[in-house]
């Protein structure tokens, strides 16, 4: 006989949520019945701020590469209770096995990903875990974290400090490198020329005095405060 509707949908929803990639997004409400589907332990991982795989890890990663980056871009997010995503063991492996799978990704989809990454708030925690990962190569030049003073930067949000951050990691880059890297990444046309200005600016000394702050706000327009803050993250990651 005819299988009731509702079981058909309740088993359509179990088997799109064993497709998801992390537990904590493999769980669902029925308003009307006012169940909760977690079938794989979303809420106590989401409870606990643990990154987990749905099923095993390296055939989560497998289906679509661009999880890899995605899943230190959850861990670039704010956690429960103030506390940072911690990456479960058997995921954190499979990152570092499968993660030639993202030189297989699009450029742009790497790029869409890779920037809201930067601009979350827990960046530097997910950047470091990156480096470790040796993850980071496959994105930026080689030794991009190695003094660029982001960490000053952590716990802050927004496209802006996305940008700070991204001229940060291509401090030691030459000037004329930086527009070709970022196209490369298929980075938007106003996110170049941003960090071309900012990254312009990097060597400067921060204004010390209010006739200096004018000066600068003339010359950088609206930007003068992202020219000050990457200034001072960077001399302070230098030994300023």
């Amino acid at each position: 006989g005819r299988r009731p509707e509702h079981v058909k949908h309740t088993t359509e929803l179990v088997d799109d949520l064993r497709r998801r990639d992390l537990t904590i997004n493999a769980m669902a409400i029925d308003p009307v019945q006012r169940v909760l589907f977690d079938h794989h332990g979303g809420a106590e991982d989401l409870d606990n701020a643990v990154l987990r795989a749905v099923g095993a890890p390296s055939q989560r990663l497998q289906e679509d590469a661009l999880r890899i980056l995605r899943v230190y871009r959850f861990a670039a997010g704010r956690a429960p209770q103030g506390a940072k995503w911690r990456v479960e063991s058997s995921l954190r492996r499979a990152l570092m096995a499968e993660r030639d799978g993202l030189q297989r990704v699009a450029r742009e989809r790497i790029w869409h990903e890779f920037f809201r990454l930067l601009c979350a708030p827990e960046a530097w925690h997910a950047l470091w875990m990156m480096h470790e990962d040796g993850t980071l190569p496959l994105v930026l030049p080689e030794g991009a974290l190695a003094g660029s003073g982001i960490d000053v930067l952590d716990g802050e949000e927004g496209e802006n400090v996305g940008m700070e951050r991204l001229t940060l990691l291509l401090a030691a880059e030459d000037e004329g490198r930086i527009p070709v890297l970022l196209r490369e990444l298929t980075a938007p046309r106003r996110t170049i020329e941003r960090v071309r200005k900012l990254h312009r600016g990097l060597l400067q000394e921060p204004p010390q005095s209010a006739a200096q702050i004018r000066l600068m706000k003339h010359r950088w327009g609206e930007a003068w405060t992202s020219h000050v803050r990457v200034a001072q993250a960077f001399e302070t990651a230098n030994g300023g």
